[in-house]
């Protein structure tokens, strides 16, 4: 059991949570917490799990047997640096 402090922040109050708390629940600095009060208990649960992005298009089909070429979409001309 990990004990905390209820601490004044500014005009809020809140508890700091361990690293080894957070890496114990798969917990990330910045995620959204649900509270709830359960038998006279504050519960902390996660409101919602970090969605696994993929690296590039071809994995996010990977798998897809539907018709799927990757091909560029005219969004305008080319700008920046070293472009045409």
């Amino acid at each position: 059991m990990t004990t905390m402090t209820v601490q004044k922040w500014g005009n809020s109050q809140g508890v700091r949570l361990s690293r080894r708390l957070l890496a114990q629940t798969g917990l990330h600095v910045g995620d959204e917490l649900d509270a709830d009060i359960r038998d006279d208990s504050i519960v902390l649960s996660p409101k919602r799990r970090r969605a696994i992005h993929p690296k590039n298009i071809n994995t996010l089909f990977a798998g897809y047997e539907g018709d799927f070429r990757p091909v560029e979409d005219g969004f305008g001309k080319a700008a920046g640096k070293g472009s045409l």
